[in-house]
Parts: structure tokens; sequence; C-alpha cells
């Protein structure tokens, strides 16, 4: 069987525990904040948590409460399935055909030893309906890598992030993504 590790900046990004350090985890990422910013740690804390607890990948939480930049990252790896060799082929991977009023881009990546495509889904407002192809209604980017990580599919999934945050997300998670790691 194939694992593999990351090694993100602990400054910030932080490895999401399983439900033994569910507590723990939250008081940390609260500690020393007030009012709407532990508020909204909080919340980013639970939402990471619930991300590992339902996929049981490895998840990481990145929290910058100065800047109010928050962002949960799924890393999972795939033996069973061979990673995207096409541009064609990541987008089908990522939407299953299930394209939004926007198409997505998709862009070849190079990453330490890794290879693949970064997908970008843009997300229409809440209540738009999805209407029309008026980007001024766009409110989120959703990005996800699939790569070849150790010949196997590797995915990388972000939350859905507000431009310019997404933006900002990209340049942080991408030196995370080159520390990938397969061993078998």
């Amino acid at each position: 069987m194939a694992d593999f590790t990351i090694a993100p900046d602990p400054a910030l990004w932080h490895q999401v525990p399983d439900v033994d350090g569910e507590a723990r985890f939250v008081a940390e990422r609260t500690a020393g904040l007030e009012g709407e910013a532990k508020t909204v740690a909080t919340t980013m804390a639970e939402f990471a948590l619930a991300t590992r607890g339902a996929t049981g990948d490895l998840t990481l939480l990145l929290q910058e409460p100065e800047s109010s930049l928050y962002a949960v990252a799924g890393f999972a790896l795939y033996t069973d399935r061979m990673p995207p060799a096409s541009e064609q082929e990541a987008l089908d991977l990522v939407t299953a055909g299930n394209v939004g009023p926007w198409d997505p881009t998709v862009v070849p990546v190079e990453l330490g030893s890794l290879q693949g495509f970064r997908v970008s889904e843009f997300l229409p407002a809440a209540g738009d309906g999805g209407a029309g192809d008026d980007l001024t209604h766009l409110q989120l980017i959703q990005t996800t890598y699939v790569l070849s990580a150790g010949g196997r599919l590797g995915a990388v999934s972000l939350t859905p992030a507000p431009s310019p945050a997404a933006g900002i997300l990209l340049a942080l998670i991408e030196p995370v993504i080159s520390t990938w790691e397969v061993s078998v």
C-alpha cells in the first residue's frame, strides 16, 4: 500500500487531526483571539475537522486571522486510478462532465517532482441561479489539482475562495504540494 507525506509551513498550515485531537485543535486555533476573529477561527477549525472526518484524507487548515485568510486543503492519493494524461482528462476527472455556467480553466503544472493539472471552476453568486455568462456574477473560485504522485493519482482540493483570495491560496498551497512524497 502506498503512503505519502507533505511538509507544510507550520506558521500558515495546520494538519487537521483525527477525532482524538479535535478539542485541542479548536482550542489551539482560537487561542488569543477574541470576538469575530475567534468566531471565524472556530467555524473554520470545525469545518476542517468535518472535512477530515467526512473524507479521511490528509487535511490542512490555512489560518491567517490578521488578514482573515482561511482555507481547507484536502490531499488524497488514489492507488487504483491513473493520473490524467491530458487537460481534457483532468477536466473530466474534476468536473465529472458537470460544468457550471463558465468554462473551467485547466493549466498544466509542475510542482517539485509532481506533474499534472490545476483545474479552477468559477462559481456563481448564491441565488444567481447560474444565469448567463456575465462574470460580474462571479463569487467564488474552486481549485483542484490532479497530479501524478508516484505514478498514482494525487488530488488536492481547496475550499472555494473569492478572488483575489483564490490567487493568494494558490501561491500558498503550491509550495506545500511540491513537497509531496509517495512511498510504497
